[in-house]
């Protein structure tokens, strides 16, 4: 409780008298409160809740069934996989009610490789759940097992497995089908559900097709070519910007900025006015952080690891957002390191840090992450949030009235 009124009052002082009356959430109520779980058949691998905490989807995958078959001795231990019966998208209600189920029925699978290459289709199931934010539109890709032919010098032909996206399905509140499109693709909605982004799944680290932005009727509005790390690519929450790489968009694909080469964007904050670049560094890091004004598309500062960090390949930052009202640039360490390794370099594991955006200076900073994870939930003003565990889903609220 003591930390607590501490982290109060900190952020009262820091903030403002004004801060806290902006909030939707009494900040005295911190701790999420247990309302409900809700036990599933199989597990849970994706879940999406609405803004409002009202309406939640998720997805669960089939039965998974392993067989033994001296075919597949080489790379998966002798035994073949298959996913039986089918995987379901379920609507629940902000009591754990079920509203809907739907059970999506695949007749025969996409044509991937030749009819010579497959030698046999082995299931489906649906994952990577997205909703518009009133609950109103959801998304979620069909991912397909196969086993294929693959020639092993030496030993002959053996089987492998694999896995990829085939189609995105997307559906209403009242369960039904709207349409589907054939994409190796990841959904992502826009915040009002008139808009959606068709991110393409990798293989290898390449793309396996393209860029599509549609409308909510499935209509194509346009594409891009797939580029390297499609993880990259971001919407705007209203659906106006998109960012692919290091190239800015409008919703009508006229090129609104260019990065300098090396630089690809990485967040638009919620407003649009202002987003991040990064520059890659080494594997799962970055060189420089770019804190960016998108109306007069202006570098606002630069953020750089220092000399320890980049020799350690250690970040000064992995997670963030923008809080644009404030102009902050909130952050979070969050990689786990050795004691000897901390000592060395001075730092903590975790470190929360509140940037200014305009100079890159540091205005706040804590060794508590739990810090980042409260700013985060009352700029989002947030009241609910659910948690996956194997195939229980949780339910917390943070108001105590409920």
């Amino acid at each position: 409780m003591i930390r607590k009124l501490i982290f109060i009052l900190t952020i009262f002082f820091i903030f403002g008298v004004d801060t806290f009356a902006q909030e939707k959430i009494d900040i005295s109520t911190v701790e999420p409160k247990l309302l409900w779980q809700k036990e599933f058949a199989t597990s849970i691998n994706s879940v999406a809740i609405s803004s409002d905490g009202t309406k939640i989807a998720l997805t669960v995958n089939p039965v998974e069934q392993e067989t033994e078959d001296e075919k597949y001795k080489t790379w998966h231990n002798g035994k073949k996989l298959n996913w039986v019966g089918d995987s379901k998208l379920y609507y629940l209600d902000d009591k754990g009610n079920i509203i809907w189920e739907y059970e999506y029925q695949k007749k025969e699978p996409s044509k991937r490789w030749s009819p010579d290459e497959i030698f046999s289709y082995d299931g489906f199931r649906l994952k990577n759940l997205a909703m518009s934010d009133n609950g109103e539109y959801i998304a979620c890709s069909v991912e397909e097992l196969y086993s294929y032919l693959y020639p092993y010098f030496g030993r002959g032909i053996e089987l492998r497995r694999e896995t990829h996206l085939s189609e995105v399905l997307f559906l209403n509140s009242q369960g039904e089908l709207l349409w589907t499109y054939k994409a190796e693709s990841i959904p992502r909605i826009s915040q009002d559900g008139r808009y959606v982004l068709l991110v393409p799944d990798e293989a290898d680290d390449e793309p396996l097709d393209k860029f599509y932005f549609l409308n909510r009727e499935g209509k194509k509005l346009w594409e891009i070519p797939g580029i390297f790390e499609s993880y990259k690519a971001k919407m705007s929450k209203d659906g106006n910007y998109i960012t692919i790489g290091d190239t800015l968009y409008d919703r009508d694909k006229n090129v609104l900025w260019k990065l300098e080469k090396y630089y690809y964007f990485a967040e638009i904050s919620e407003n649009n006015l202002f987003a991040t670049a990064i520059t890659q560094g080494p594997p799962g890091g970055w060189l420089k952080f770019l804190c960016l004004d998108l109306k007069q598309k202006t570098i606002l500062s630069e953020i750089e690891p220092n000399e320890v960090e980049r020799k350690y390949f250690v970040l000064p930052f992995r997670q963030y957002f923008i809080d644009e009202s404030r102009k902050y640039l909130v952050t979070l360490r969050d990689e786990k390191l050795s004691e000897r390794l901390k000592k060395e370099l001075g730092i903590q594991t975790e470190e929360f840090k509140i940037y200014d955006l305009n100079t890159g200076k540091i205005v706040k900073k804590s060794l508590n992450p739990s810090d980042y994870y409260e700013y985060l939930r009352l700029y989002q003003g947030s009241k609910y949030k659910v948690e996956l565990k194997g195939s229980t889903l949780y339910y917390h609220a943070y108001e105590s009235q409920k």
